[in-house]
This record gives C-alpha cells, sequence and structure tokens, in this order.
C-alpha cells in the first residue's frame, strides 16, 4: 500500500496530465475551428473574384407561376428567385421556364396550354419591363455577355412541357419569335412529343410527330431539354437531334435511383452529341437522406460523377428554384455562391468552374444557334405570316422589249427580277413599273410616252395570263391577301414617269382605268407635272397642272410617288394632298448625300401624311462605299435611321431591281430574305418586320383607295 502523502502525488500527476490533454485537445479544436473559419472566408473571398471573371447561369426555375400567377396556392416552396437574390449570390443568367401543367391531349387541352404559354411568356417579359433597372431579356450568348457588365441579371425565357405546342409545328415557331430558347419536351406525363419518366410506355420514347418537333427545334435553333423524359425518349433524341441537347435540371441515377434522375448511358449519350447535363439543386434529385440533411456537398457529388464519366465540359447547374429545388446551405439563389465554394474546396481549377457555371451552357447554345442558321429559319418561318411586298422594280423594260440592249456592247446583266425569284426570296408582292424615259415635252413626244407605257402596261398584264400558275394581278391589299395563300406571287401595276400623261389628266384616268395603282409623278428630268431632282429649278415644285395631278391622283385611289422629285416638289405633294404619299425606291440623304436620296425635312412631311419612305436596294442610294462593299448592312442602316426618326410606322422597302438595283448580298429578288434576317438580327420584332416588309405598304394603299 502507498502511504498517503504518495498517493496523493500519484494523483495529482495523473490528473495534471489528464488535464493537459484536455487542454491540449481543447487548443487544437480551437485553433482547428480558427483556421477552418479562415479557410472558408478565403474560399468565400476566391469564390467572389472569380465570379467577376466569368457568366454564371441556372438553367431552370419555375418562377414565372408565382410572377404571372400570384395569388394561386402552391405545392412547392416560392421566394427562392428574384433579381436582388441573383446578386446577393452571384447568379448572372437564369432562365425562367413558363410552367405549363398536364393536361388532356385533345384540341382544347392544347389550345388552354398554349394560351397559358403565351399568357406566362407575355407576363415575364411584362415583369422584366417593370424591373429594367435590375434585369434584361437575352437572346443569345452575345447578349449575355454584353449584359454582364452592366451590372443587371439577365434573363432568359423557356418553357417546361412542350405540351403547349400541341400536334402544331406553328406553334413551335410561335414561341421561338417569342425568344423562346429552350423546351422541355415533357414534364410528368406523356404528350404528343414523346414518353415521361413519371408514366407509363405510350410511344416507345417519341412519337412521329416529336420527331419532327427535334428537327424543328434543330431548324429553328431551340435548345431542347430532355429532363423529365424517359430514358428510351432521351436516347432518340440524342440520336435524332443534329445539335446538342440538355438536361436542364436533374440528377445522377448511379448516386440516386430516381427514375427522375439519368443514368449513366444517357449521360454519355449527351456527352457524345456535346450536350450538357445540369445538377438541379433539390434533395429529391440528390440523396436518399432527410432533406434537412442534404448538403450543397451532395449537389457537388453530382456534378463529380458527370465530370468523371465524360469530363468537365458536359456539366452545369439548373437549381429548379421556386419549383421544388433548393438544400439546407443553399436554399435561394442569394446562397449559389457556396456552390463555387465546394468547387473550390474540391480542387476544382477557375477554368473549370466557369465552365461549370457557364461556359458550357453558353458554348451549347452558340452550337445550337449558330446564329445565321437560326435567323434563316426563323426568317423563313416568319414570311408565311405576314405579306411582302417591293414597291419598284424596272423589269416591263425586260418583258416587253427583250431584245432591246443599253448598247450593242453592253454585257448583258444578270436578270433580278422574275416569278422564281420572287418565292425563292419570300417576296409576295412586287410593283412593276412601266419605265419611260424622258423625251420632248410637246404633244408628239407626250404621244409617244403615253402610247409605250400603254403599250407595256398591257404587256405586264399579258405576262402574267402567260405565267397564270405562277402569279396574279392585285389591284388591292384584299387581292395581296388573297392570293397568298394560293402559292403564287403577286403583280401591281405602276408607272415609272408622269411624263406619259403630258398635260392631259384623261390619260391619268385611261391608266387608272388600266389597273395602275401608283405613279412616279416624274424621272430626271422636269416634266409638265414639276420639278426633278435632276434638273434646274421650273416651278420650285409642282406647276399648276402638278397640282391637278395631285388632286386626281387623290379621287382615282391612285398612289403618289415623289421618288426622283425635287425636295420642294415633294413638301409641296405632302402639304396639297389629302392622302398619304410614298418615295417608293429611295435612300436617307443624311446617311448618303445624294441628291437623289430624300432629306429629314421631306420625311418628316411624309410620314406627317401618313405615307413611307420605301428604301432602295443599291450602292447609289445607301453609301459612297465601292459597289462590291455595300450590304444589306446598309439598307437596314436606312431603315434604322427613318425609324429612329419618324417611326416604324414610314417605312418599307423598293428594291429598283432590273433599274440599277442590288447590293452583294442581296443582288436579286431571290436573296430578300436576307433583309429579314439583318432586322432579326438587330432585334426588330415580328409585328414591326411584318410592317416593314408590306404591313406599311397596305394600310398606306387602303387608306389612299377610300377615296
Amino acid at each position: 500500500m502507498l502511504p498517503v502523502r504518495n498517493f496523493y502525488t500519484f494523483a495529482l500527476h495523473h490528473l495534471s496530465i489528464i488535464a493537459m490533454k484536455r487542454f491540449t485537445l481543447f487548443v487544437f479544436c480551437f485553433f482547428s475551428i480558427i483556421t477552418l473559419k479562415g479557410q472558408d472566408e478565403r474560399l468565400a473571398a476566391i469564390a467572389d473574384s472569380l465570379h467577376n471573371t466569368f457568366i454564371s447561369i441556372d438553367t431552370h426555375n419555375d418562377t414565372s407561376l408565382e410572377i404571372n400567377y400570384p395569388d394561386r396556392p402552391f405545392s412547392t416552396f416560392k421566394g427562392q428567385v428574384s433579381f436582388p437574390l441573383m446578386k446577393a449570390g452571384r447568379l448572372d443568367v437564369a432562365f425562367f421556364a413558363a410552367f405549363i401543367e398536364q393536361g388532356p391531349c385533345t384540341d382544347e387541352g392544347h389550345q388552354k396550354a398554349f394560351e397559358d404559354a403565351d399568357f406566362q411568356l407575355k407576363g415575364l417579359k411584362t415583369y422584366l419591363d417593370k424591373h429594367a433597372n435590375e434585369a434584361e431579356l437575352a437572346y443569345t450568348p452575345e447578349d449575355m455577355r454584353r449584359i454582364k457588365p452592366t451590372g443587371r441579371s439577365t434573363m432568359v425565357l423557356a418553357i417546361e412541357n412542350g405540351y403547349c405546342i400541341g400536334t402544331d409545328l406553328k406553334n413551335l415557331f410561335y414561341f421561338a419569335n417569342m425568344g423562346v430558347q429552350m423546351i422541355t419536351l415533357c414534364h410528368n406525363k406523356n404528350n404528343e412529343i414523346c414518353d415521361s419518366s413519371r408514366d407509363t410506355v405510350r410511344h416507345g420514347g417519341l412519337s412521329p410527330f416529336g420527331r419532327e418537333v427535334v428537327k424543328e427545334m434543330n431548324r429553328l435553333g431551340m435548345m431542347i431539354d430532355v429532363s423529365h423524359t424517359s430514358k428510351a425518349t432521351t436516347l432518340q433524341v440524342a440520336e435524332l437531334s443534329t445539335h446538342p441537347i440538355m438536361a436542364s435540371h436533374s440528377g445522377m441515377y448511379a448516386i440516386k435511383d430516381n427514375v427522375r434522375n439519368i443514368s449513366d448511358e444517357e449521360i454519355m449519350a449527351i456527352a457524345a452529341k456535346g450536350g450538357v447535363i445540369q445538377v438541379a439543386i433539390g434533395a429529391f434529385f440528390l440523396s436518399n437522406r432527410p432533406s434537412e440533411e442534404v448538403t450543397v456537398k451532395d449537389l457537388v457529388d453530382h456534378i463529380d460523377h458527370v465530370v468523371n464519366l465524360v469530363g468537365v465540359e458536359y456539366v452545369g447547374i439548373g437549381s429548379d428554384f421556386d419549383g421544388g429545388g433548393g438544400v439546407t446551405d443553399c436554399n435561394t439563389m442569394g446562397e449559389m455562391k457556396r456552390i463555387t465554394i465546394e468547387l473550390l474546396r474540391r480542387g476544382y481549377t477557375a477554368d473549370q468552374i466557369a465552365m461549370i457555371w457557364g461556359g458550357n451552357a453558353m458554348r451549347m447554345m452558340e452550337q445550337v444557334q449558330r446564329r445565321d442558321d437560326r435567323l434563316a429559319a426563323i426568317a423563313d418561318s416568319l414570311h408565311n405570316t405576314f405579306i411582302s411586298i417591293d414597291t419598284h422594280n424596272d423589269a416591263s423594260l425586260r418583258i416587253n422589249f427583250p431584245n432591246r440592249s443599253a448598247s450593242p456592247t453592253a454585257t448583258p446583266r444578270p436578270r433580278q427580277v422574275s416569278f422564281p425569284l420572287m418565292k425563292e426570296g419570300r417576296l409576295d408582292v412586287a410593283f412593276f413599273a412601266a419605265y419611260i424615259t424622258q423625251g420632248p415635252r410637246t404633244e408628239e413626244g407626250h404621244q409617244s410616252a403615253f402610247e409605250n407605257v400603254d403599250f407595256q402596261i398591257n404587256g405586264l398584264k399579258g405576262y402574267v395570263k402567260e405565267n397564270a400558275d405562277e402569279a396574279e394581278l392585285a389591284y388591292t391589299p384584299d387581292d395581296m391577301r388573297r392570293i397568298k395563300p394560293t402559292g403564287r406571287s403577286t403583280m401591281v401595276l405602276a408607272i415609272e414617269n408622269g411624263y406619259c400623261i403630258g398635260n392631259d389628266l384623261e390619260k391619268l384616268k385611261h391608266f387608272s382605268d388600266l389597273g395602275v395603282q401608283m405613279m412616279t409623278i416624274c424621272h430626271n428630268g422636269n416634266n409638265d407635272i414639276c420639278d426633278s431632282y435632276r434638273d434646274t429649278v421650273q416651278y420650285n415644285g409642282l406647276s399648276p397642272f402638278g397640282r391637278e395631278v395631285v388632286k386626281e391622283m387623290n379621287r382615282l385611289g391612285m398612289m403618289i410617288d415623289v421618288s426622283h422629285a425635287s425636295k420642294a416638289t415633294t413638301l409641296e405633294v405632302a402639304a396639297l394632298s389629302k392622302y398619304p404619299i410614298m418615295a417608293s425606291h429611295s435612300g436617307v440623304y443624311s446617311l448618303f448625300n445624294s441628291l437623289r436620296n430624300v432629306s429629314d425635312e421631306e420625311i418628316v412631311a411624309i410620314a406627317a401624311k401618313g405615307g413611307l419612305i420605301q428604301v432602295g436596294i443599291g450602292g447609289f442610294f445607301l453609301s459612297d462605299l465601292p459597289r462590291a462593299e455595300v450590304t444589306v448592312k446598309h439598307i437596314v442602316d436606312h431603315i434604322d435611321y427613318v425609324v429612329g426618326l419618324v417611326g416604324i410606322e414610314h417605312v418599307g422597302i423598293g428594291s429598283d431591281f432590273d433599274g440599277g438595283g442590288g447590293v452583294t448580298d442581296c443582288s436579286s429578288m431571290g436573296e430578300m430574305k436576307n433583309i429579314t434576317i439583318e432586322l432579326l438580327r438587330r432585334g426588330y420584332t415580328h409585328d414591326q418586320i411584318a410592317m416593314i416588309w408590306g404591313g406599311n405598304v397596305m394600310r398606306m394603299m387602303e387608306r389612299v383607295q377610300k377615296r
């Protein structure tokens, strides 16, 4: 037995050892916490800096429902998405999906779904207009890059559930034209497009109509989303699509065996097509553990799986916020930076994180859009929905005098006008002008000109009869509307140079009775009506007879064309005429100071009368550059100018083909669709393009004819 003194010494010794160990453990834990906290702060700072260097994208949320139906009760938590939350979480771009609940696959059900999608998309645009200081709509990755430096958030439009297009591909185009960039083919039930992952087998994947949807989305440059589709559907879409496809908000089946998640086979098929798997933020997708235990770490586990299976180029993030998304430490957009911190913690590089956060989605979007192809497809579809009109060509000379040449040694120019070329360029209506060169202002000269024009007008009528299977003559906008669905081209009769009526109003009535709808009151020399821009001042505008011509053309319901007229003439006609007037083929003097072009004062006067400036297609109207360097962009520059000065309601297109018109990339009627593509590229809407191409002319023509 130890002495008592020794026992106490022994006990104190061991107690001191235990205390020291506990103290050491406390110090270790304390400094570990301090170190970890310091590391987290360091990673947070790095993440914050990184987000300045790339564009971050979330490819799916369901906030559209809350925005558009604020009083409706919802089964999922809302309030996870807003522009302020995007800024707090360092998220630059969010795809806002118009969610369409599945209903019966009937005409009534499809129509209701179409109207719902239309309502939601318009509502999203209205919402954006109300928050224009906070956010902007993007249609392309280029838009996203432009918007980020402004500090505003970016919205991209999408649709969740192709049920809303029913069985009509025109609906697909309608949504593409609204600016929708992606459609999820189905939701939790089968539709007319494909089988869903959560329904019984109906089509065995894609339906025959679904195959057409895939092809049309490829053509339109819309991203195909296979979240919610069955495995068979996903694999068939990946095989059929000519462009990359996406799973915009999904998890990995290999980690959580939920039928809503995608298998390794699907991941590899999507990656092989160049597509992207966007990992969703939600316990439902990520783990079998209780939802309160699921964190960002589980999300990045799914990212890791895709990276290890197919590579970092094929993965991204699609939250599903306001639609069931969210985990404990990332429950709103305001916490999304935590994903970046976890990626850094696992050793992902700055370049890899940039790819995951947005680079992959943007690369795919650019591949799908292939901008020019997409715009060409949209332009092609747009032309089905409106009437396009060219208000001036000089093909009458070739038609009526096929053997005439400007010079015996002149090289024949390629023909710029024909009915087949009209169809190729998607041009519906063309004004064919009987052109008469200026001659002596005598009774003989006037009579010769009258007979020449009479011959040409009757020749044009005969030409249409000879080609009745290709074209028809129109006298009114109603005729144009009636003819378009037949697939035939439309000719409207016109005259270039009022010299042919001499000083006799009866001759004007004669041409009106023949069906002539418009007359250019002069050409490059003065006549008995008015001063030309290319001649010396004789009347300082209209002659007394010219004033009577204006009144008579008003009475007869003929459109007055002031192309070639002097500035004084144009202003006087605008003041005198009771109806709108037109410059059928001219340029803007402020952009190119050719005397042939119309000044701002003339543009304003024509617009004030309700008339039109029809921009000519030709270097001599558009630019002082060498002819080979003048392009469609210059045409649209002139259109832009008129729109900016007087509005979209007062501009259109008048080619002057077969009379000197043509630019490098629009050298005949067969290339006129290129103008539509450039208008789309500059952001003109469907309705605006329809007005430019023909709506404005038809409106003016109807006003003039209501005499």
